[in-house]
């Protein structure tokens, strides 16, 4: 007993690696309040919704394959809540310092399969890649020298460095630990390959040859499993006719500013009376808030931000929760429709949809419990993991 009581005093004083923290504390050990065990426990969470999710085949399309967008999402859960914060603090860390602060800490991130945006803001990113482009424009390559500095930019010393930006791009594309947003701009600006994705790729080359050569069988990560997949399933889909856009953004703005008057009159956006066609529009509208929609980032999301408060307002658990409801309700009854021998959907198309709608609907499916596509989950579940 007092071997045993020894040895628990010891580990109560130790940093432990995350699955060793978990494992202790699934067995009852307490801990005192400590940063960096706290980290570990975020950590272990993150692994484990890391797993889950290159397990759920819509989902991986959904998202794009990006674990931390599907994170990201809107959620109640004061544990994802948790999370989420979590993911934004190591992304601003690793965008001020790089992680150097934090012993160890880049290293589980990226062997957990956390990815980094380098540049948290989009338009900061986009202004370094035109700088990037500029000087392969002149120049001929991207081996940019360390007193580099961009026309129009800061003035030395007061601003990061050109050379700093590409350095750190192209170690996290050697890692494979780029986001994948990120990693789609530098390919659609054909930076890839000269910033680390060249190394990359010849040493998963190497990697499979090497393994043939000696007669292993060859391994593959269960994220790039899925991704696959998901590529070969885009492929084979029959495409289906494009929706063609009606209406303009004058009309989608007429449509907001009537929510807004009746929000402001009534006060309650969930029971509109005498407009059933401005109910459905707003939990359209809610819906898509609550599951970052990318049809929300440009022109619709700044009009919605123009009125203070809207956006929170819209995304209060009441609201979202009645969206869902809706949206379910109206499925079901669309079903009910079709099992009776209508044969038509008679839901109206939304304005404007495009592919990523459809994903889009693909999240909500999940949202409301809908079953997943047998098929894929037993290829999924054919696969042997290796993580």
């Amino acid at each position: 007993a007092k071997l045993l009581a020894q040895w628990v005093h010891d580990q109560r004083t130790m940093t432990h690696p995350p699955h060793h923290l978990a494992a202790l504390i699934h067995i009852g050990v307490t801990f005192p309040p400590s940063e960096e065990n706290d980290w570990h426990r975020s950590l272990h969470q993150f692994q484990l919704y890391a797993k889950d999710y290159w397990d759920n085949p819509i989902l991986v399309q959904s998202t794009n394959g990006d674990v931390q967008r599907s994170i990201m999402e809107y959620t109640t859960d004061n544990e994802r809540k948790a999370l989420q914060l979590w993911c934004q603090t190591q992304q601003k860390q690793y965008q001020q310092d790089g992680l150097q602060n934090h012993a160890g800490h880049y290293t589980k991130l990226v062997d957990a399969g956390f990815t980094f945006d380098i540049i948290v803001d989009d338009e900061q990113w986009k202004e370094n890649i035109e700088s990037v482009l500029q000087f392969r424009t002149k120049f001929g390559h991207v081996h940019i020298p360390e007193d580099y500095c961009p026309p129009d930019s800061l003035p030395p010393n007061q601003g990061p460095k050109l050379k700093e930006f590409t350095d750190n791009i192209s170690t996290l594309v050697h890692r494979d630990a780029l986001s994948p947003k990120r990693l789609k701009h530098l390919k659609l600006v054909n930076l890839y390959l000269e910033l680390g994705g060249r190394v990359y790729d010849s040493h998963v080359r190497y990697c499979k040859a090497g393994r043939e050569e000696r007669g292993e069988k060859q391994r593959t990560k269960r994220k790039f499993e899925a991704l696959a997949m998901m590529a070969m399933k885009e492929m084979t889909t029959v495409k289906k006719k494009p929706v063609v856009p009606r209406g303009s953004m004058d009309n989608w703005n007429a449509k907001l500013e009537k929510l807004v008057a009746y929000k402001n009159k009534n006060g309650d956006i969930t029971n509109i009376q005498n407009d059933v066609k401005l109910r459905g529009w707003t939990f359209s509208i809610i819906r898509k808030l609550s599951i970052n929609s990318s049809s929300f980032r440009g022109n619709k999301m700044k009009l919605i931000e123009s009125h203070e408060g809207l956006k929170e307002y819209l995304l209060q658990p009441e609201h979202v929760e009645a969206a869902v409801a809706e949206h379910k309700a109206r499925k079901e009854e669309l079903a009910a429709e079709k099992n009776g021998g209508d044969g038509e959907d008679k839901e109206e198309e939304e304005e404007g949809e495009s592919k990523e709608d459809e994903l889009e609907e693909l999240t909500e499916d999940v949202l409301l419990g809908k079953t997943e596509d047998d098929e894929l989950i037993a290829f999924m579940e054919s696969k042997e993991e290796i993580v």
